[in-house]
């Protein structure tokens, strides 16, 4: 069962990088994206996937799951862990079921671990019925804050 959304729950609007694809909220060409708080270590969203996403026939790219998945492992960094200083290192990807465009997904990001120099999180992809169509582990680096407003600026 999909969980149930509180306001109460929905994370703050990102504004440090407002032209995000996923989730900025000034970019006319992206996602828009907002974010539930599930648990301490547990994070959400959702969408319908756009016409315009397809690959072959009304599949869902592949690409795209990579793009959902990595922003909501980088959420659970930045909404959960308050995190503003990191970059995704590395991100491996499993394609379980396709997604066809005009489908609503489910998709959830977990905290797996975190030290010094890093933090691992994975993600789902899940549509309507709950059922798993692709998942990621990824792991992001922790870099100094003006190095990371250093690549913002650029």
């Amino acid at each position: 069962m999909l969980p149930q959304k509180n306001e109460t729950d929905l994370l703050p609007v990102q504004t440090v990088a407002p032209w995000c694809f996923c989730c900025g909220q000034e970019n006319p060409m992206g996602l828009k994206l907002r974010f539930w708080k599930e648990t301490e270590t547990r994070i959400n969203t959702g969408l319908t996937i756009p016409e315009y996403w397809s690959g072959w026939g009304k599949i869902m790219h592949g690409g795209f799951h990579s793009v959902l998945l990595d922003e909501i492992t980088s959420w659970v960094a930045f909404g959960l862990l308050n995190e503003s200083s990191f970059l995704t290192r590395k991100i491996q990807v499993q394609y379980h079921k396709p997604v066809y465009v005009g489908q609503y997904v489910h998709v959830i990001g977990e905290l797996v671990e975190v030290n010094e120099k890093s933090i691992t999180a994975r993600g789902e992809i899940r549509d309507e019925n709950n059922t798993l169509v692709s998942e990621a582990m990824s792991t992001m680096i922790r870099i100094r804050p003006v190095n990371m407003m250093r690549h913002i600026q650029k």
